[in-house]
């Protein structure tokens, strides 16, 4: 096997730990404190900003991985997330790539669209038809703190995948 070759394996390797580490994180209970009531989500950030230094093909494959890792902790159907992920994931990497600037702003103005609309169509088909009128209260009980919570660690994501990409960046020779 030539080195450059093990070296993509190799970084292949780490985005899946890094994956399954934040998939740990997020799904564990007591790990991250509540507050509120609600637990960040930590998969959504890391694949769009992972998607922003590593385009839309590689960022998608990352948001299908991380989607199916998500849907096997949630009763949703299964691929519901992987689809929405893989989305924005190639949206985002798409857009870098033609008409924006990659930095921290940009990263903070995806990740809260990627949110709004992933909790709003998660509040549409899973809140508001079995919520006997109380779908408004959870709104602004559990979506939009979920969204500022998790908002909190975007510059963080957007770091560790700067800080990956670079690291794990494979030159061919």
């Amino acid at each position: 096997m030539k080195p450059e070759q093990k070296k993509q394996i190799g970084k292949w390797v780490c985005y899946a730990l890094y994956l399954l580490l934040l998939f740990l994180l997020q799904v564990t209970p007591g790990v991250f404190p509540a507050i509120f009531g609600v637990k960040p989500v930590f998969l959504l950030p890391a694949v769009i900003c992972a998607a922003m230094f590593e385009g839309e093909f590689r960022g998608s494959i990352l948001a299908v991985v991380a989607g199916l890792l998500w849907d096997t902790s949630r009763l949703r159907p299964f691929g519901y997330s992987a689809i929405l992920l893989l989305i924005f994931a190639c949206l985002c990497g798409l857009l870098i790539v033609y008409f924006m600037r990659n930095n921290v702003l940009t990263a903070l103005l995806y990740c809260f669209g990627g949110f709004l609309v992933y909790e709003l169509i998660d509040w549409l088909i899973y809140f508001v038809p079995y919520s006997n009128g109380d779908a408004i209260q959870a709104l602004y009980q559990v979506v939009l703190p979920r969204i500022v919570y998790s908002m909190l660690f975007v510059p963080l994501f957007y770091w560790l995948s700067s800080k990956l990409a670079k690291r794990l960046a494979v030159e061919p020779q």
